[in-house]
């Protein structure tokens, strides 16, 4: 008889919590489960192309939790652990993190920008200058009070190929980064919410499979980076538009709790280094992506910052879930430029191509991963006027200026060899 009290006592807990896991559907993830592990080994995701779609949404109260401290979240996404911290909360500031108020919905400017700082940290975790530089010459030069996000992936990526265009090779690794290592800059630059990855994936092997972009190198007309015994040409592309992609989902959930829409989202890398200031969206063209201006070969540094039209985000994040090796055949103009020197830069143009989005050049380009810098890219400065205008070795006799208008200008560096267009 007791037995059979115990097993209907725990029939009975199991339908209530049943019950009150289908009421509490929309609570915040974080008093789902205080503590939750990554248990399973990288091989069961071999499938996997890029991170999976959340299985829950982050709700408000998950950053007004995380507000000024890392917490990680439950497993929202096999093989994935998550992190999340928002920026502490203010005195100052009437708008908490989550808050739906009609403050917090006006914090953005006009034009409205979010700015989504996406991929590996790499220098960003150890350069002063880098972080003054997205601080002082892209944030506060591009419009008036944005919000700031971070998609930072923080554990370790070794290569496992020897040449680029093999599958596996990655070309820069990663040592696993702590929260602690990013915070600093986190704070300095003014980011509201970021969300941290630590993928089991750990090796370009493991994150080559299940990608779609390993093509018949011959069928594209591409000769170079191909791998001389399969005659495959393999590009992980997708990872890195994936980072995008992903962060997008803070930007949705930021427009739906504050009843807004950003009027653009850009895309900085977080090791990416502004010599100088960039220029205000509101003098671009807002129905076209800008990109980095690109060389002459492969479009080469197009992706090392973009500038998306609201209405086309969505669109560009979708290329991590379904580009093919049949959108480089979307554009003449690929097969002229990319043929030997088929970068990530590449199938982002063909993409856009393929998907009728219009995008142009950045008028000028004072930026670049900094480990290309030398010099021109200190690792500290003082902040003041003069200096947020340029400290390269070409500052004098190239230098930015205001105009009477107030419009900034700069010399343009790089001039592309055509004009793109759907």
């Amino acid at each position: 008889m007791l037995r059979l009290l115990a097993h209907l006592h725990i029939f009975v807990l199991g339908i209530a919590t049943l019950v009150e896991e289908q009421s509490d559907a929309g609570m915040a993830l974080l008093q789902i489960t205080k503590d939750q592990k990554r248990t399973r080994d990288a091989k069961e995701f071999k499938d996997y192309a890029t991170p999976a779609s959340p299985s829950r949404r982050l709700a408000a109260s998950d950053w007004k939790a995380a507000a000024g401290t890392f917490v990680q979240i439950p497993a929202r996404r096999e093989g994935v652990e998550e992190t999340i911290y928002a920026k502490p909360l203010s005195d100052d500031d009437p708008s908490e993190p989550g808050d739906p108020s009609e403050a917090a919905a006006q914090k953005c400017g006009t034009p409205c920008v979010a700015h989504c700082m996406a991929g590996q940290p790499r220098d960003f975790i150890q350069i002063n200058g880098l972080w003054k530089s997205i601080k002082h010459r892209l944030i506060d030069q591009f419009s008036e009070s944005p919000v700031v996000f971070a998609l930072l992936t923080m554990g370790a990526l070794q290569d496992t190929a020897t040449k680029e265009g093999q599958e596996g090779h990655v070309r820069e690794g990663q040592a696993a980064v702590s929260n602690e290592a990013v915070l600093p800059g986190l704070k300095y630059v003014g980011v509201d919410r970021a969300l941290l990855l630590r993928e089991v994936c750990q090796t370009g092997a493991c994150l080559q499979e299940g990608l779609r972009l390993k093509c018949d190198a011959k069928d594209l007309g591409i000769k170079e980076l191909v791998d001389e015994a399969t005659g495959t040409y393999s590009n992980m592309c997708e990872i890195q538009v994936s980072r995008f992609r992903d962060a997008l989902e803070l930007v949705q959930d930021y427009e739906a709790e504050h009843g807004m829409k950003f009027d653009w989202v850009t895309r900085p890398r977080p090791d990416v280094y502004f010599t100088r200031p960039i220029i205000p969206a509101r003098f671009l063209d807002a129905n076209a992506v800008q990109v980095s201006p690109w060389a002459a070969c492969g479009f080469g540094g197009m992706d090392w910052f973009y500038a998306v039209p609201r209405k086309h985000a969505e669109t560009i994040g979708d290329f991590a879930s379904s580009v093919s090796c049949e959108d480089y055949k979307s554009s003449p103009a690929i097969k002229g430029n990319c043929s030997s020197c088929p970068g990530c830069e590449c199938w982002m143009a063909a993409w856009m191509f393929a998907k009728n989005i219009p995008f142009e050049r950045l008028p000028w380009g004072w930026f670049t991963p900094s480990k290309f810098c030398g010099t021109d890219c200190p690792h500290d400065w003082d902040v003041n006027p003069k200096n947020v205008m340029g400290m390269d070795s070409r500052v004098d006799s190239m230098p930015c200026e205001i105009g009477m208008d107030s419009k900034l200008t700069c010399p343009v560096l790089i001039e592309g060899v055509f004009t793109p267009g759907p």
